[in-house]
């Protein structure tokens, strides 16, 4: 049997789910297994995969496959199960798509539910959360002697380098512009600025002025830099520096994605996951806007046609493209048949041989069509649903 390269991952984006989405085989096998926390007891969760493999094994087996194509098409999955440091990751998540022509194996910040779903398809249902929070952002953290700029997704942050971007307002200060008897330099050891000259340190000839005037050119540089370097980004930017200076700095501000909400403390003070953790909070908000307007749309048109939360009219709608958005009930899945030649949706109470997630078919014909597909508590589901939509038309 013809194989291509394994792909491993650490990120799933928008462009891999497509991915997924397109591809039809004769037998894709979707593999979720739960991962335990660094420092506990992990073996079991080898032993879990293993169990996942051999009840994938057994699926194919159900389905005509000989034992030893079975286990080709598992091997990806199989290799892991006794090199656990490959694949295990603190808090994440295991995700594993295997057919006749290949295997896609992503450690992912989530932690899913244990399971395996044969299909001619990719079980994609697990992945919303992922892709719902894919999108990244930038976290500004400045003050007079220090600059930092990070880009952060809802699971890390990384501090990046820009070439232009003044590192303190040294950088920028042009010396000789004040008389002397405005500032005096410190020996004490500081790197030094441009020119040889120490950081400078305000006696009582400096005036608010000139303090004004400098930290107003430190900005504008700092702005300069990040315009140039995110000129094509659309990627939310929040602030982090003392209270007093985060409305200096809005006044020269011109990345058009800079939000309202500042993380108004010295940014010195806080470490990397806690300037992370506050920044997210800011910006969690406006990444699921997205979410919050398209639950508008469901209540607004609720009783009119444009809205339902049966699957026997959703499932029908979404694979012919009909569905502007949907919501799914996290964990839920609801088994039955489908027929493409009639267009019928029929729930079962009980998953039989041969039946699908409906759920999932639902959501993965939704994507394909560009609709928006969200994975939402149960509180949030109108009259605990496990699936409701808003319909184009």
């Amino acid at each position: 049997m013809t194989r291509v390269a394994v792909l491993d991952s650490d990120r799933l984006s928008r462009d891999d789910l497509r991915a997924l989405l397109a591809e039809r085989h004769a037998h894709c096998v979707s593999l979720y297994l739960k991962l335990s926390q660094i420092g506990q007891e992990t073996p079991a969760d080898g032993i879990r995969l293993k169990n996942l493999v051999r009840e994938a094994e057994d699926g194919l087996a159900g389905r005509g496959l000989r034992r030893p194509e079975a286990q080709s098409i598992l091997k990806p999955a199989a290799d892991l199960i006794d090199e656990p440091l490959r694949w295990q990751t603190d808090g994440s998540g295991l995700a594993l798509f295997l057919s006749e022509d290949g295997a896609r194996r992503y450690r992912l910040p989530h932690a899913f539910e244990d399971l395996v779903i044969i299909n001619d398809r990719f079980h994609i249902e697990q992945l919303l959360p992922v892709i719902n929070h894919e999108g990244h952002f930038y976290v500004l953290a400045l003050q007079r002697h220090v600059v930092r700029l990070y880009r952060a997704t809802p699971h890390s942050i990384t501090q990046i380098a820009l070439p232009d971007m003044p590192r303190t307002i040294e950088d920028v200060i042009k010396y000789d512009e004040y008389p002397d008897t405005q500032r005096w330099y410190s020996n004490a050891g500081n790197e030094p600025g441009p020119r040889g000259q120490r950081p400078i340190f305000y006696g009582q000839g400096a005036t608010k002025d000139f303090i004004k005037k400098e930290t107003e050119g430190f900005f504008r540089a700092i702005d300069a830099a990040l315009i140039e370097a995110l000129k094509l980004e659309k990627a939310p930017l929040v602030l982090a520096c003392l209270a007093e200076e985060v409305p200096e700095y809005r006044n020269v501000n011109t990345y058009p994605y800079l939000l309202d909400e500042a993380i108004a403390n010295g940014p010195q003070l806080l470490n990397e996951d806690e300037l992370h953790r506050r920044a997210w909070e800011i910006v969690r908000p406006v990444v699921e806007k997205a979410q919050t307007d398209a639950l508008a749309r469901l209540s607004e048109y609720a009783g009119t046609g444009r809205a339902s939360r049966e699957l026997a009219e959703i499932v029908p709608a979404a694979v012919f493209g009909r569905v502007e958005s949907l919501f799914v009930k996290a964990g839920a899945h609801l088994w039955g048949s489908f027929d493409p030649a009639t267009g019928e949706a029929v729930p079962h109470g009980e998953r039989s041989p041969g039946d699908e997630d409906l759920i999932d078919l639902a959501a993965s014909y939704a994507l394909a069509a560009r609709g928006e597909v969200f994975q939402v508590p149960s509180d949030l589901m109108p009259e605990q649903a496990a699936a409701a939509a808003v319909f184009r038309y």
